[in-house]
């Protein structure tokens, strides 16, 4: 099983907490906005995730599971 992680990058406000929580999977475009940068995280990775959810300011961050 894996996690598809999706960003939302209207609704950043480029807080930046999904790139200092995991920065395998999220980083940052010149205009401080989210960029995805692995839409398949393995489930390794799923309390992370749910951290970068959770800290994310503008609930731009969604994640559902799927099979690998």
């Amino acid at each position: 099983m894996t996690l598809r992680v999706e960003v939302e990058r209207t609704r950043c406000i480029g807080a930046g907490q999904c790139v200092l929580t995991l920065g395998t999977v999220f980083d940052h475009d010149d205009a401080g906005l989210v960029v995805l940068l692995r839409a398949d995280v393995p489930d390794k990775y799923t309390e992370r995730v749910r951290q970068a959810i959770e800290l994310c300011p503008a609930q731009a961050i969604t994640a559902r599971r799927r099979s690998a």
